[in-house]
């Protein structure tokens, strides 16, 4: 097994299994009263490659919530999440973008959305700021997930690496080597 600091940060960001690995860890779960067989069967043909069939199933799955009328709450985020990091996988940036920036949105606004929730959507639309290659913008909202993870008690460390790594490749991109340094050194502690 390869130890983190052994493969090139870049490299494990911007792969489809890295951004894979972000739907494995976070978005597949369905609410009762609702299809819980969708979200899992798009997961597994996502896993498998099978992208159109796990598109097909997360859209329905998006369609359900719409029609139950829960299209514009949290209900719908993991959904929307997944399919957005299908599309992040497929190199369909500008698919994705509405997606994730949708899911933030409900995030950011319920009530019931956890810490580890919004940093984890906060980190996935960071890499899709960095795969468009939008540094400021990536940086803003990565340093805002950083206030939350640091405030927030319940934030795993699985959602707290992914925010550090990606965040450091930020920091790397727009010439902040140092702090980039200072915070992988920090993710290591």
């Amino acid at each position: 097994m390869r130890s983190l600091s052994s493969t090139p940060l870049k490299s494990r960001l911007l792969t489809d299994r890295g951004a894979l690995a972000i739907i494995l860890g976070h978005f597949c779960r369905a609410e009762a009263g609702h299809s819980w067989r969708a979200p899992k069967r798009g997961w597994i043909e996502a896993n498998e490659g099978r992208w159109q069939d796990a598109e097909r199933h997360y859209r329905g799955a998006i369609s359900e919530w719409e029609a139950a009328g829960e299209g514009d709450t949290i209900s719908v985020v993991p959904e929307l999440s997944n399919l957005a990091l299908l599309y992040l996988n497929q190199r369909r940036l500008a698919d994705a973008a509405p997606l994730l920036e949708r899911a933030w949105h409900l995030a950011d606004t319920a009530k019931e959305a956890t810490d580890e929730q919004r940093v984890t959507l906060m980190t996935n639309l960071g890499v899709l700021y960095t795969r468009q290659r939008r540094w400021q913008a990536a940086g803003e909202l990565l340093r805002r997930s950083l206030e939350i993870a640091g405030a927030g008690t319940g934030v795993g460390a699985d959602a707290r690496r992914r925010l550090f790594e990606t965040y450091a490749l930020v920091l790397r991109q727009t010439g902040q080597r140092r702090e980039a340094k200072a915070l992988w050194g920090f993710r290591r502690s």
